[in-house]
């Protein structure tokens, strides 16, 4: 089972920490880590639909994720992540505050009982759902936060920001209005690291985007 990781020790899964960071607070508030909250706050209301690559690059071979594409839909409340590897595709979906499952074009509700598993899975790509269960409140004195140069990004102008907790170093990048359109995670003690970058945007997210292909399992079609 895919464990979120300790980003001080061995890694087991790419953990997305820029909501780990922005879950232990940002030191002193000054302005460059108030952007930079402002930032990670507006990623999970942004109304966008936004693909991914997702790159892990361990020498040692013990990372046990294989690269990824992220299609991940957001349109608050509603959310949905697909996530393509090893030519399968599994989805998550928030839909009307239903969390559901898809494998093997079959969709389930997510049970409680299950929902940890689900979860888990999840994590290393999207923490937005189940934000309590996923966040790590350890750490606020080790934050470290500063602006990098802009960069184009799928032709989006971004603002980035270079952020240090312990021994990961990330860079983070955001869209004028939130989208997050970089995370590279480095831990250059273990040369371990891995990136999220995103390789194309869309403004408008459409019930379709948002919908199981196939009907829900236990769920009415009025659900």
């Amino acid at each position: 089972m895919v464990q979120l990781a300790s980003l001080s020790g061995r890694w087991t899964v790419l953990v997305p920490c820029l909501w780990i960071l922005a879950s232990v607070g940002c030191g002193s508030g000054n302005s460059v880590e108030a952007s930079f909250e402002a930032n990670l706050i507006a990623s999970t209301k942004v109304t966008a639909k936004v693909a991914y690559d997702v790159i892990i690059d361990d020498p040692s071979g013990e990372v046990e994720v294989s690269n990824a594409v992220i299609v991940a839909a957001n349109r608050p409340p509603d959310r949905r992540v697909d996530i393509y590897r090893d030519g399968e595709k599994e989805s998550f979906i928030l839909l009307a505050g239903e969390l559901i499952e898809c494998r093997d074009d079959i969709c389930r509700p997510v049970t409680e009982d299950s929902r940890q598993s689900a979860l888990d899975r999840l994590s290393f790509v999207d923490v937005t759902i189940g934000f309590s269960d996923l966040l790590s409140d350890e750490g606020t004195q080790d934050l470290d936060v500063r602006a990098l140069p802009h960069r184009t990004i799928v032709g989006l102008d971004a603002e980035c920001f270079e952020a240090r907790w312990r021994e990961v170093i990330s860079e983070t990048c955001f869209s004028a209005t939130g989208v997050l359109l970089l995370n590279d995670l480095r831990n250059p003690e273990r040369g371990l690291g891995g990136s999220v970058q995103a390789t194309s945007v869309q403004f408008e997210v459409s019930d379709e985007d948002l919908s199981p292909e196939t009907p829900v399992e236990g769920l009415s079609p009025s659900q």
